[in-house]
């Protein structure tokens, strides 16, 4: 399961919320905005998490998202991106690469 911006928020709530034997192997969440502070359904998931940030995201500043991945549960994981935005302007290949890498 993946998504990007707001559809980060809703792929890791509804992964987070699923049954055990419905939930997804992992989910991909792309450009998280940080500035939506209730972030609760996040505690106590164990999904594995992958969190792929740009290093100047204004809807998710890096140090906000390193700190509030840092406080997370296991399996988890942080890819930082060197780009203009929150877009990925500038850097789209290295955010391809990074997603494919995962396959």
């Amino acid at each position: 399961m993946a998504g990007f911006s707001f559809g980060a928020r809703i792929a890791l709530r509804l992964a987070c919320a699923a049954a055990e034997s419905e939930k997804p192997r992992r989910v991909i969440a792309v450009g998280f905005p940080t500035v939506f502070r209730d972030r609760s359904y996040l505690e106590g998931c164990t999904v594995p998490r992958l969190f792929v940030q740009s290093t100047n995201d204004q809807y998710g500043p890096l140090p906000d998202l390193e700190t509030m991945v840092s406080a997370l549960p296991e399996p988890k994981r942080l890819v930082v991106v060197e780009a203009r935005d929150h877009f990925f302007s500038g850097a789209l290949e290295v955010l391809e690469a990074e997603i494919a890498a995962l396959t």
